[in-house]
């Protein structure tokens, strides 16, 4: 995810708020949910080069608006560093690859849930702050 979310040219001026890798058309894709300026955007973009194979605008319906309050949105902005650094990081960190990436928000806190490829494990990240904690695991 790190190479995709860093793209400069497709996310440089929107928010992530979600990502997941998925295989479209035999290429190994994120799946990416991304608001800017002209509203929220779906992105494929190549997991391997970070080239985006295609973008399409989201309509925002009444169940998308209650999923994406502006408390979600208010906390990425204000985050320590982009979303790009801090999976890039935690990457690092584990060894593992981001296979998932969805924007919560939970008794006040709103947070990353960070899923890696190989294990199930996962990961949450404060996007005001940057800091990690382990994520609770599944069964």
């Amino acid at each position: 995810m790190p190479r995709a979310a860093a793209s400069p040219e497709g996310l440089a001026k929107r928010q992530v708020l979600e990502a997941e890798m998925d295989y479209e058309k035999g290429r190994l894709v994120y799946e990416v949910k991304a608001a800017g300026p002209k509203g929220v955007h779906e992105l494929l973009i190549d997991a391997l080069s970070g080239e985006i194979v295609s973008e399409r605008p989201l309509r925002m319906d009444s169940a998308w608006q209650t999923l994406r309050s502006p408390d979600k949105l208010n906390a990425v902005r204000a985050g320590a560093q982009p979303l790009s650094q801090m999976l890039a990081k935690v990457e690092a960190e584990r060894g593992s690859r981001v296979h998932q990436v969805e924007l919560e928000r939970e008794r006040g806190q709103t947070y990353f849930e960070v899923d890696f490829a190989d294990d199930g494990r996962k990961v949450l990240i404060d996007p005001r702050t940057g800091k990690t904690r382990p994520g609770e695991y599944d069964d």
